[in-house]
C-alpha cells in the first residue's frame, strides 16, 4: 500500500538470527518479521544460513513486507564480502575474517539506515554489539534461552556475555531463569521487558471432546533432539497399548537423528506416525485430543509448540520448566499435566500415568480443552506486536 503525500518514513528493523535452525525462537522472529512489516520497514537476515540444511523455515518469511538480506543485499557489498572472506581463510586468518564479518553487519546497517536491530539469539547478539559503537542503531535481544544454554555447557564466560548484555538497550525475557541471567549480568531494570510470543492464529472455537468410541490421538511437535522426550513418551505411549490395547496413537512431527533411531525401532508399531517436518502443524494438531512436550531441553523457555496446542483448544502434558506453568495456566486452573522433573530428566512413568487419567476419566479432555482455549489468549499476535511496538518506540528518539 502506497503512503500518503507527507506521512512519516516507517522505523526500519533489522530482525537478526544465526540460522534457520526450525527452532522456537527462529519461529517467532519470522512471526514477528511477518507481523510488524504492517508498521515498519522490515529486513530479516540469517548470519550463517548454510549452517542448516533445506532452511525451510525461510519460505514461511512473507517476501511482500519483509526484505530478506543474504550477504549484504548488494551486489558491491557481496563482492567485497565475500572477497575479503576468501582471503581470511587462504590466509587462516581469524582477525581478518572477524573483520569481514564486522564490515558486513556495519555496511547492510548503513545501506538500509537501520535504527533498531532485534536480535534472536547469542550470536547475534555478540555480532551486532561488537559493531553497535561504530554505528547508530539501537539493540534489542530477545531471550530465548541461549544464555542459559552456554552456561550450562560453560562454552563461554560469564565476562564476555556480561559486556556484550551493556551494548544491548532493551532486552525482552520470558522466564525467571531469564531473570536470574539478566541478575548475573547487572541488566538494568530499566532495560528488561516481559513479553510473550504471539502466533498469528485464530482460537478454535470449540472444545475438544474425547468420545468412548475413540482412540486417545497425541501429537507430539519439535526438534528431533533426545531432550524434548521423545523416547520416553513412545514408551510410555507402547507400555499402555501392550498393557490395554490399541488405546492410544500418536502423531510426530519433527526432523533429527533421534527421530530417525527411534523411526528404525518403531516403524512396525502401527499406532506411531512419523510425519517428518511440516510448515503448518495446525491441521494436524486440530485431529488430536492431547499434545505433548515432556522436554528437559535446558534452553528450554516459552515453546512455540505449546501455544500451538492451545490455540487448537488441547489439553498439554508437558514438564516444569521455563515458563510453561504459566503458559498452561488460566485462573489458577491448569490446561492439562505437568511433570516435575527428576534429576534434569522427565520419565516415562510420569507421561503414561498423565495419559491413563485422560484414558480413565475421558470428560478430563473437554475441561481441560476449555481451560487451553482461555490460556491461549495471552499469545494474540496482536498483543505480541503492539507490546514490542511500544518497546521500540521507547528506544528512538521523537523525531525518529
Amino acid at each position: 500500500m502506497a503512503r500518503k503525500p507527507g506521512a512519516s518514513p516507517k522505523t526500519r528493523i533489522l530482525i537478526a538470527i544465526d540460522s534457520f535452525w526450525d527452532g522456537g525462537a527462529e519461529m517467532f522472529a519470522i512471526r514477528l518479521a511477518n507481523s510488524l512489516a504492517d508498521e515498519m520497514s522490515v529486513y530479516f537476515m540469517a548470519l550463517r544460513p548454510r549452517l542448516t540444511r533445506g532452511n525451510k523455515q525461510e519460505g514461511l518469511l512473507d517476501r511482500n513486507g519483509v526484505s530478506v538480506i543474504d550477504a549484504t543485499g548488494s551486489l558491491f557489498g557481496d563482492f567485497i564480502f565475500k572477497s575479503l572472506l576468501r582471503l581470511s581463510r587462504y590466509c587462516r586468518s581469524e582477525k581478518l575474517e572477524k573483520y569481514t564479518m564486522d564490515w558486513r553487519l556495519r555496511f547492510v546497517c548503513r545501506k538500509y539506515n537501520i535504527q533498531i536491530v532485534h536480535s534472536h539469539c547469542w550470536e547475534s547478539d555478540k555480532a551486532f554489539a561488537g559493531v553497535k559503537m561504530q554505528s547508530s542503531f539501537r539493540l534489542v535481544s530477545s531471550f530465548h534461552g541461549h544464555y542459559e544454554l552456554l552456561r550450562e555447557s560453560r562454552e563461554h564466560d560469564d565476562d564476555q556475555n556480561k559486556r556484550q548484555l551493556e551494548n544491548v538497550d532493551a532486552v525482552v525475557y520470558l522466564t525467571e531463569r531469564h531473570v536470574e541471567t539478566l541478575d548475573r549480568y547487572g541488566v538494568p531494570d530499566c532495560k528488561r521487558r516481559k513479553i510473550f510470543y504471539g502466533v498469528p492464529f485464530q482460537l478454535e472455537k470449540s472444545s475438544t471432546k474425547y468420545q468412548s468410541n475413540e482412540q486417545l490421538r497425541l501429537v507430539m511437535a519439535g526438534r528431533g533432539i533426545p531432550e524434548k522426550g521423545w523416547a520416553e513418551t513412545l514408551e510410555a505411549v507402547v507400555d499402555i497399548n501392550r498393557e490395554l490395547g490399541d488405546e492410544i496413537t500418536i502423531d510426530l512431527l519433527g526432523v533429527g537423528e533421534e527421530l530417525d533411531k527411534l523411526r528404525e525401532k518403531y516403524q512396525e508399531r502401527e499406532f506411531v506416525h512419523f510425519l517428518g517436518y511440516c510448515d503448518d502443524i495446525l491441521p494436524i494438531v486440530k485431529q488430536a485430543h492431547i499434545g505433548l512436550l515432556p522436554s528437559y531441553y535446558t534452553a528450554e523457555s516459552l515453546p512455540n509448540t505449546i501455544i500451538e496446542y492451545l490455540v487448537c483448544g488441547k489439553p498439554v502434558i508437558a514438564t516444569d520448566i521455563g515458563a510453561i506453568r504459566e503458559m498452561l495456566t488460566h485462573d489458577g486452573e491448569v490446561a492439562g499435566a505437568i511433570l516435575p522433573p527428576h534429576d534434569g530428566k522427565v520419565l516415562s512413568v510420569q507421561i503414561k500415568s498423565a495419559l491413563v487419567e485422560y484414558l480413565s476419566n475421558k470428560s478430563k479432555v473437554e475441561h481441560d480443552s476449555s481451560i487451553a482455549l482461555r490460556a491461549a489468549q495471552k499469545f494474540q499476535m496482536k498483543i505480541c506486536t503492539a507490546n514490542h511496538l511500544c518497546l521500540y518506540d521507547s528506544l528512538l528518539p521523537p523525531n525518529k
